[in-house]
């Protein structure tokens, strides 16, 4: 349950502009480290993580325990300390 609720309308419209970029040829040509962090219970995004993993040159997988697709609400804390962790391993 999500307390602070979501916004559909802005969602809706961010979810059309977004429709047939191809984000794992974007993810090809960016030579920097990224991480993909996704909920252990996000059914939608858990489908195609592999092949963005296998996409990115400098990438790595790291899941939320007890989160779906929005993490960073569902598990606030887990999020911010896997965001922190992987930015001290960045050598910016």
């Amino acid at each position: 349950q999500l307390e602070a609720g979501l916004f559909f309308q802005g969602m809706q419209q961010a979810l059309r502009d977004l429709q047939g970029h191809d984000f794992r040829k974007r993810i090809r040509q960016y030579h920097g480290p990224v991480l993909f962090l996704n909920g252990e219970r996000d059914g939608l995004y858990r489908l195609g993580e592999l092949l963005f993993l296998a996409a990115a040159p400098d990438a790595r997988l790291q899941l939320v325990r007890r989160a779906g697709h929005v993490a960073n609400l569902e598990q606030p804390e887990r999020y911010d300390r896997a965001v922190r962790s992987f930015a001290r391993c960045v050598d910016w």
